[in-house]
C-alpha cells in the first residue's frame, strides 16, 4: 500500500484501570499510538430484540503496532470502535477490523 492512501488520522487506545479517592476501580482509555491509516467504513442498520441497534464496521490498514490486540480500541473521527480482529498482511501492513455499536 502506498503512503498516499493513508489519509485518516487514527488513535489506538488501551484500557487502563485506576482507583478513585474512595478506592473504587475506574476504567479509562489511554492513547497507545496515533498514526495515519487507510479506513474503509461499512454501515449496517440492525434491529435488536427490543431496540434499534446500529452497527458500523470499519477496516483499517496501517503500519504494524507490536502491542496491539483485539482488546484495544481505535478512535476515528471522534468515534470509538472496538478492535475485533487483526490480520498481519505482511511485515509492513496490518489489516484491522473494528466495530462500533450504537444503541
Amino acid at each position: 500500500m502506498d503512503a498516499i492512501q493513508q489519509r485518516t488520522l487514527v488513535t489506538f487506545q488501551t484500557r487502563t484501570a485506576t482507583k478513585d479517592s474512595f478506592g473504587q476501580k475506574i476504567e479509562s482509555w489511554t492513547d497507545l499510538k496515533t498514526m495515519y491509516a487507510k479506513v474503509i467504513a461499512e454501515e449496517a442498520d440492525d434491529t435488536g430484540h427490543d431496540r434499534d441497534v446500529i452497527q458500523t464496521s470499519i477496516t483499517i490498514t496501517c503500519r504494524p503496532i507490536p502491542t496491539l490486540t483485539a482488546g484495544h480500541r481505535v478512535v476515528v473521527d471522534g468515534k470509538n470502535y472496538d478492535i475485533r480482529n487483526i490480520n498481519n498482511k505482511s511485515r509492513t501492513w496490518l489489516e484491522i477490523q473494528a466495530l462500533q455499536i450504537v444503541e
